[in-house]
């Protein structure tokens, strides 16, 4: 092999480095791009993810707030059912009270006209029921 001949294979391999070297080029500039465009959609995802975490320390916050109102709240209930329930039964027990008292102190009344007292009404008719008080009668009026 001479050395024209080797110049030439030294040449053909010099120009097959300089395309190797200039493909090695455009792929290194294809994957330097991709790589900033991946880390901007990293850092974008990253301030996504800390807004999502406050706002996620935000609602903690709100729903511990909201369980401690929601405990008072039926803390509140639970102490005026009892209530309710007490009064109830206070009710029930004057209501019983008074049911046995106005048992007890029924009175038997009779209507007497008021013409046969001597008194007498034109527009009404007047009434005394006899026996409701200790002391006499009560004046009943009734409206004809």
């Amino acid at each position: 092999m001479g050395l024209a001949e080797k110049v030439k294979k030294f040449q053909l391999q010099i120009e097959s480095l300089n395309a190797e070297k200039e493909d090695l080029v455009e792929e290194k500039e294809r994957i330097n791009a991709q790589l900033f465009f991946f880390m901007n959609k990293l850092q974008e995802c990253e301030t996504v993810l800390l807004e999502f975490m406050q706002k996620e320390r935000t609602l903690r916050q709100q729903a511990a707030s909201d369980n401690e109102v929601i405990s008072y709240l039926d803390l509140q209930v639970q102490q005026l059912e009892g209530e309710l329930h007490d009064a109830r039964q206070r009710s029930s027990a004057l209501q019983a009270s008074l049911d046995l008292q106005m048992g007890t102190h029924s009175v038997k009344v009779r209507p007497i006209c008021c013409r046969s007292l001597g008194r007498c009404c034109s527009d009404r008719i007047v009434c005394f029921v006899g026996g409701a008080t200790a002391g006499g009668a009560e004046r009943i009026q009734v409206q004809i």
